[in-house]
This record gives C-alpha cells, sequence and structure tokens, in this order.
C-alpha cells in the first residue's frame, strides 16, 4: 500500500500503490485488488494481478481498496485507508464565453470535490492570451479577480495541489473589451480635460434663410459640426449592445450620421452587435450654447 492515509490523487491521475508479502517465500501465488468502498469505477494498471499497480477512479470521491494473495488455496488479504479522489473546476463564471472590459475585473471562482480533500494550495495561471493577466487579491486565491492589459481572447487554468496531488482546470474564453470614443483634433490625454469644443451652428450654410440648427435635414455646405470616432474592439465581436449616450448637456447638442447633418442618431442610442454595427464616425452639432465648461458629456 501507499506509506501512509489518507492519500489523494487528483481525478483522472494515478496513484502509485505497492503490497508486501511476508514471507518473501511465501512467492509465486496470485494477487488480486478491488475496489471496497467509493463512488466510482476503480482502476488497477496494468491489471488488478499485479502486486503493485496504480489506482485511478473516474469519480471524485472516497476510496478503499483491497489486496488479496492466493497461494495454494490460501488467502490473505488487507484493506487500504482512505484515498480521497479530488477534482476542482472552475464555476464563476457560470458559463463562457465571457467578457469584460479593458482594465476591469471579472469574478472568478473555483470549486473543490469533495471539500475533505482542502486544506491544499491553489496556483492560477494564463494558458492563452495576447497580454499579461493579473489575478487578485493573488494567484493562490481560490475565486480570484481577472484582468488583461490587452484586448483580446484569453483562457486561464486553475492548479489545486493536495500533498504531491495535482488536479486542474481550465476556462472557455475570457473576452477583453475595449470601447474607444475619439474627438476630432483632441488628444487622448485631453479628451476629459479640457475635451473638444464645438460651436452653436447659428449660420446658415445653405443660403436658405433658416440657421443650420433649425434644419432637419442635409444641410448642403455644412461645415460646423465636429466629428467623433467610434470604435469596438476586438472588431470581432459579435453579440452584446453597444450604447452612445449624453450623461450630461443632451440638450445642448444633435447627432447625426453625416457631416451634412442628414440623418439624426438620437440619444440615448444602442447597437445590437449581433445584428448592427457600430457607425466609425458620427457628428456632433451643437443647438444650444453651455453654460459651463464640459457640459456635454458623451
Amino acid at each position: 500500500m501507499t506509506s501512509s492515509f489518507p492519500a489523494y490523487v487528483g481525478l483522472g491521475e494515478n496513484l502509485s500503490l505497492g503490497s508486501t508479502l511476508t514471507p518473501a517465500s511465501a512467492s509465486s501465488g496470485t494477487y488480486s485488488w478491488t475496489k471496497v468502498t467509493g463512488p466510482g469505477t476503480v482502476t488497477f494498471s496494468p491489471s488488478a494481478s499485479d502486486p503493485d499497480p496504480d489506482f485511478s477512479a473516474d469519480q471524485p470521491g472516497n476510496y478503499t481498496v483491497e489486496v488479496e494473495y492466493t497461494k495454494g488455496g490460501a488467502t490473505a488479504s488487507d484493506t487500504s485507508g482512505t484515498i480521497t479522489v479530488f477534482k476542482v473546476e472552475i464555476d464563476t463564471p457560470s458559463s463562457f464565453p465571457a467578457y469584460v472590459g479593458l482594465g476591469e475585473n471579472l469574478s472568478l471562482g473555483s470549486t473543490l470535490t469533495p471539500a475533505s480533500a482542502g486544506g491544499g494550495t491553489y496556483i492560477w495561471s494564463k494558458v492563452t492570451g495576447p497580454g499579461t493577466v493579473t489575478f487578485s487579491p493573488s494567484t493562490n486565491d481560490p475565486d480570484p479577480d481577472f484582468s488583461a492589459n490587452q484586448v483580446g481572447d484569453y483562457t486561464v487554468r486553475v492548479q489545486y495541489t493536495k500533498e504531491e496531488a495535482t488536479a486542474d482546470d481550465t476556462s472557455g474564453t475570457i473576452t477583453v473589451v475595449e470601447v474607444d470614443l475619439d474627438i476630432s483634433g483632441v488628444n487622448d490625454e485631453d479628451e476629459e480635460y479640457p475635451g473638444g469644443y464645438v460651436g452653436v451652428n447659428n449660420d446658415d450654410d445653405n443660403s436658405n434663410d433658416t440657421l443650420d440648427k433649425d434644419e432637419s435635414g442635409t444641410v448642403s455646405g455644412e461645415d460646423d459640426l465636429v466629428s467623433i470616432s467610434l470604435s469596438i474592439s476586438p472588431s470581432s465581436l459579435d453579440e452584446g449592445q453597444a450604447k452612445l449616450e449624453a450623461t450630461s448637456g443632451s440638450s445642448k447638442i444633435k447627432v447625426w450620421e453625416s457631416s451634412t447633418k442628414g440623418t439624426e442618431v438620437t440619444l440615448p442610442k444602442t447597437w445590437d452587435l449581433s445584428s448592427e454595427s457600430v457607425p466609425a464616425t458620427l457628428y456632433v452639432e451643437g443647438i444650444v450654447k453651455s453654460d459651463q465648461s464640459s457640459f456635454c458629456r458623451l
């Protein structure tokens, strides 16, 4: 038998068993290993008649086994202590693919079965993905938060070790998503402050004696709108929703599909990514003067 019990082995892994016959002069008999207790099917490799086989089981739980030795019609047997077969599974998120924003955290969680195999150590690691992954508060936490520093698809693994036995599980795809809104002529570092500017569209570019801001259709010669660029990464994302809204100052602006107005984009506007594409560029028109700096926020 193994040198001490309880003994531990990961689901799908092997535990070496061994037996000692005393006295050695009683050799040349036959061995037979069998399961005594346990929830699953036990395999002894290379065979149940080997004096020192490997043990494995197809279900987690607590097992005992017996070795019987037969010589000339006489038998002797010994029953093991508890062998705990354990598995670890990623159970949070509950389904994959899972999504998280760039710079945000996604909660991960794991379940150990059976709980009696507790007291070991966890290690989380990145399996695939383009960037650096951080597990918080540490890679040894059973239920850490995941974050990554680059957009893309990732998979992660949790490994649990008890004594010298290990079990692991690999996640489905975790997609790290970035949504970006850029203002024409404004550097990224200036988008929050001082931001961009658009004047009230009080001229008459098409010379029809109507202020351009009061027109709802296409305005020939219109040149007073400010363009904004929208992007979602990865570009292959084909589920979920994208939403554009003015969190302040919505009555001060209008948003259009064209630089010459035409079709208005009524805010808040939501795009279903499974069937719609987010436009790469939209155009902002000033219709009422702001009474404070950065009054309008998209």
